[in-house]
């Protein structure tokens, strides 16, 4: 048995920038947003994916922000975990990160070639198919397809829905369809509050 005082859900499809945008939460890159969630110093956080922290929990933490990828919480049916984990949580916000159809299926187009070109640089493309790179590559053009036709906004609906059932009021979104890397926009992100 674990608890959670205070969990952050930073939720978006693949691609959506949760990765980027974690990285510089806990750098203290992006101030306008921790002070916008009052997360205080970024670094006292725990930063995990859901299944990991379920297989690893403490029994206490205070703060946790957790990777959520939308196109495996509700394709995997991990809607349980996550239900599981809420239980155990006193204060929960949600931070949604909203891109586009198009620009989700261009970064899963880039972050494959980009992984792809690191096998051939390794000199390990030639066992394609063996590897968890080649497995992940694999997925990512699957979900491009998906992406292309229009499923995001299925998940961004069942995901709006979900916070409306699970009661999480404390909800905001950022738009990161903006081009160019999120950390040059991160100094002046301005999240906005939502009702889901």
């Amino acid at each position: 048995m674990f608890h959670v005082e205070r969990l952050i859900l930073l939720a978006g499809p693949s691609c959506a920038g949760k990765s980027t945008l974690m990285d510089l939460m806990r750098e203290g890159r992006c101030p306008t947003l921790v002070e916008q969630l009052d997360m205080g110093n970024p670094r006292h956080w725990r930063y995990d994916t859901m299944a990991h922290f379920l297989r690893h929990p403490r029994p206490q933490t205070r703060r946790l922000l957790i990777h959520l990828d939308l196109y495996a919480l509700f394709n995997r049916n991990r809607l349980d975990k996550l239900n599981y984990l809420l239980g155990q949580t006193s204060q929960v916000q949600a931070l949604t990160l909203y891109a586009s159809a198009d620009a989700l299926s261009q970064r899963c187009v880039a972050k494959s070639r980009e992984m792809t070109w690191s096998l051939i640089r390794q000199g390990r493309y030639k066992y394609y198919g063996l590897s968890d790179t080649t497995r992940r590559i694999r997925r990512l053009r699957g979900k491009r397809k998906a992406y292309k036709e229009n499923y995001a906004d299925q998940l961004y609906d069942a995901w709006h829905d979900y916070l409306y059932l699970a009661d999480i009021s404390e909800h905001l979104t950022l738009d990161t369809n903006k081009q160019g890397p999120l950390a040059r926009h991160c100094m002046d992100i301005r999240a906005e509050y939502s009702q889901p």
